[in-house]
């Protein structure tokens, strides 16, 4: 699904260039559960930020499901952000003024689907997540944990090939993380590829791979 070919990303600063990634490949099958784990400062989000196509490389060539991500406009990088890939993020990223099922079923309108489809797909995403209950809440009103699986529905509203989850319990609870988590293993059961960005070691150990990133380069890729 990922094949990532000598891939370098680098800053232009005051103090001059900084490498974030340097001359990285990589390949990720469909299906897989990921952890590409590193510290603060390592590259992980930076490579995370291209594979979700937030960012482009300065070097070196990402194809994701066939399509050279290189090769396309921003309008179209769009589009395969959309239809593609899910985003989950440590800090929840949710519109504080919009409900639970209006923040879930945002992606459905930005694709143009009809109101009562989106609110349908929106409701049996949040009941997966276990939120059917808050359905009209907005996340002032709701926990961490709460938000977090908010958040989770709504990457999996659009049945992403793709699912990246930056830190996705770093805001948590023990319980709460744990919750996520588990919620992660099973739409990755489901048939999601799914990439766990994290510095946690527990996290990473309930993965399938563990990916280790140093100074911009891979240093370590292991079959758990």
């Amino acid at each position: 699904m990922i094949k990532i070919s000598h891939m370098s990303k680098i800053y232009s600063t005051k103090g001059g260039s900084v490498t974030a990634l340097d001359n990285v490949s990589l390949n990720i099958g469909k299906g897989e559960l990921v952890a590409i784990v590193g510290q603060s400062g390592s590259g992980k989000s930076t490579l995370m930020n291209i594979l979700g196509c937030l960012s482009t490389p300065t070097a070196g060539r990402y194809t994701l499901s066939g399509q050279d991500v290189h090769n396309l406009s921003f309008d179209e990088r769009s589009l395969l952000r959309r239809d593609k890939i899910g985003f989950i993020f440590q800090g929840f990223n949710l519109l504080p003024k919009m409900s639970a099922i209006e923040n879930v079923a945002l992606p459905l309108m930005c694709a143009k689907v009809s109101y009562d489809e989106r609110v349908r797909r929106a409701k049996d995403a949040l009941c997966r997540v276990g939120l059917e209950r808050r359905l009209n809440h907005k996340p002032h009103e709701m926990s961490g944990g709460q938000q977090q699986r908010v958040a989770i529905a709504r990457a999996l509203i659009s049945n992403p090939h793709l699912i990246l989850a930056d830190e996705p319990t770093g805001n948590l609870d023990s319980s709460s993380g744990d919750e996520v988590l588990r919620l992660l293993i099973e739409a990755n059961k489901a048939g999601h590829t799914v990439i766990l960005i994290t510095h946690d070691e527990k996290i990473a150990r309930r993965t399938d791979r563990k990916i280790c990133i140093s100074d911009g380069r891979i240093i370590s890729d292991i079959n758990q």
